[in-house]
């Protein structure tokens, strides 16, 4: 650590001279009000009730031919959005870059090492087998990125989120630059704040009988979200073990992870080289960040191990705004990097689409609600009706103007 310092302190004056690049707000509105897409016209009409956000970002070259971004923006920040499953890969980063700490004591540790999970709840036992994982049925830190990033595992997510443990993974977050951002609880498991600090001791087991166990401990951040954030409530009412509770859903207990720091966090991963104005995952090693990388452009079918049949796991329940794209550019054409998520009737995709032929690129984060019965928890959300059309229209006209493709003539239909 000593030996780096003078190179880390060297990086310090090149940090603090980036700046974020400025967000313009000029360009979306006009972009939606040249669409003829009727996907759009409900969410335009009253873009607050659909707490609708849409952050688009070029990647462009600076003045000294350094990639940055040109930033566009709409509703940005207007109010709380639940980030769903869309933050997960923040999990999958502080793991590995726990890994690659242990390694140093640990030579033989790698992503593919065995682990076992104790209990630590009392619905819990001894946890050492994924039969997904075609090599050994083991559960390891490279089958659990995969199953969280391709399909979107809770599990896999929750599994992460103990290896790395609930004050690394906000760290990692904050020492990123991602500092509206606060993962407080596992996913699909519905337990008081102060249970969701609790890790399970977990077990190494090594290639040669080595056996490293890692002990049970607390971890956690002791802060909660603003109770008079913009949005931190929504709906009228929700569905707790079959009843009808009244009164607007408070999110001040439940993760957070702006549009920005979704968009940002991408960024680190995809395309690391691109000026942000951000530290980054300084700590991600490039073999881990390739990994990741991988798994984000794989769409379900593409998968090896974990195998996963499309009819199954429908692509664009995954990649929501692989239909829009697919409306300007044939699939072979763009590489299309993304996590997306839904819960609570919030529909999240942040997105990295790259031309493969011209090798332009942009991210594209949309966030919209849609509970048009104001009831949470019942299952009764518009995601195919109003979230997905919506998505799909907007990475469309994002596509066209990133890639200087016109739209179709009035009246002519892209493919659905």
């Amino acid at each position: 650590m000593i030996r780096a310092l003078p190179a880390l302190l060297a990086l310090l004056p090149a940090l603090a001279l980036a700046k974020a690049p400025p967000l313009d707000t000029a360009l979306l509105p006009r972009l939606f009000a040249q669409s003829q897409d009727p996907a759009l016209a409900p969410v335009l009409a009253d873009p607050a009730t659909f707490r609708a956000q849409v952050l688009y970002s070029r990647v462009v070259k600076d003045k000294q031919g350094r990639p940055t971004l040109e930033r566009h923006g709409w509703r940005v920040d207007a109010e709380y959005t639940y980030p769903a499953s869309a933050m997960k890969t923040l999990a999958a980063v502080a793991a590995y870059q726990r890994f690659r700490a242990l390694r140093a004591q640990h030579r033989w540790l790698r992503d593919t090492t065995p682990l076992a999970f104790h209990p630590v709840f009392d619905d819990e036992k001894l946890d050492d087998v994924d039969p997904s994982n075609a090599r050994g049925r083991h559960i390891t830190l490279r089958q659990l990125m995969r199953r969280m990033a391709i399909v979107s595992s809770n599990y896999a997510f929750n599994r992460l989120y103990d290896l790395a443990g609930q004050q690394a993974v906000n760290q990692v977050a904050w020492d990123a630059g991602l500092k509206d951002t606060l993962v407080l609880h596992r996913l699909s498991r519905l337990m008081p704040l102060a249970e969701h600090r609790r890790h399970p001791a977990i077990e190494l087991r090594g290639p040669k009988g080595q056996t490293v166990t890692l002990p049970a401990h607390v971890s956690g951040v002791d802060q909660v979200n603003p109770a008079d954030l913009p949005g931190i409530t929504a709906g009228r009412a929700e569905r707790l073990d079959g009843a009808l509770v009244q009164g607007p859903k408070s999110f001040v207990d439940k993760n957070r992870m702006s549009v920005p720091d979704l968009q940002h966090m991408l960024a680190f991963i995809v395309r690391p080289d691109v000026r942000t104005g951000l530290p980054g995952f300084k700590d991600l090693h490039p073999k881990d960040r390739a990994l990741l990388q991988t798994a984000m452009r794989q769409r379900p079918g593409e998968s090896k191990n974990p195998r996963l049949s499309e009819d199954r796991y429908d692509p664009n329940r995954f990649k929501p705004s692989r239909p829009g794209l697919l409306r300007v550019l044939p699939e072979d054409r763009f590489h299309l990097y993304n996590k997306a998520g839904k819960a609570y009737g919030f529909r999240i995709e942040n997105a990295y689409i790259e031309d493969r032929q011209t090798k332009a690129g942009f991210f594209l984060t949309v966030a919209i609600y849609v509970n048009a019965n104001g009831i949470l928890n019942d299952g009764k959300y518009e995601y195919d009706e109003v979230a997905d059309p919506f998505i799909h229209a907007v990475a469309e006209l994002c596509a066209r103007h990133a890639f200087g493709l016109k739209a179709p003539a009035t009246g002519a239909q892209t493919p659905r």
